[in-house]
């Protein structure tokens, strides 16, 4: 089973002020897991959901202001992902996995300059939660695991943030030709 939808919509909110962006995907997808099987004899499924969405907002303060704030996330959950013929379905792990990212930038433009300073923030959180609470067992002649599944359960997680500059000034018959300068910053700790 699979299927994939996505929705978006953006526009003015003030006629020329503030405009936005917003989309959202579904992802789902369901496949069979060869030689596995749940207790009931069916056969083994990985599921996995996953949820995509960006929003996006403009304002322009003044003819040479603007301010931008995007933020994009997505959130899977998978099920069944860890089941084989030797891990048995009531061994598996739940994942849940979420990545945000967002930035907020201040433009400004006027004549031949321009400015930006912009500030983002990436993040990544993972999750794997058994769904057994016995003690993990391994059979060396079957090479059957029980209980809880012997991939450590585990919770890890990164981020970074960063800044950014810039400044560009184009000055026309400047030195006996025309000239673009520009310089900056970018700080990512």
């Amino acid at each position: 089973t699979r299927w994939d939808r996505m929705g978006e919509l953006g526009g003015r909110i003030v006629r020329n002020k503030l405009w936005f962006y917003q989309s959202t995907r579904g992802h789902r997808e369901n496949d069979v897991i060869l030689d596995a099987f749940k207790p009931d004899g069916a056969p083994a499924v990985n599921s996995s959901r996953t949820v995509y969405s960006t929003t996006k907002l403009s304002y322009q303060m003044s003819p040479s202001n603007r301010l931008i704030g995007f933020y994009q996330a997505m959130r899977r959950t998978t099920g069944g992902d860890t089941v084989t013929q030797f891990v048995p379905w009531e061994s598996q792990q739940i994942g849940y996995r979420k990545v945000d990212t967002g930035k907020l930038e201040w433009q400004f433009a006027r004549g031949n300059k321009f400015v930006s300073l912009m500030y983002g923030d990436w993040e990544l959180r993972i999750n794997r939660d058994p769904l057994s609470r016995e003690i993990g067992t391994f059979d060396e002649v079957t090479l059957l695991n029980t209980g809880q599944n012997r991939q450590t359960p585990h919770r890890q997680g990164e981020g970074r943030k960063s800044s950014k500059g810039t400044l560009s000034w184009y000055k026309p018959d400047l030195f006996a030709g025309n000239h673009d300068f520009k310089t900056g910053f970018e700080h990512s700790p």
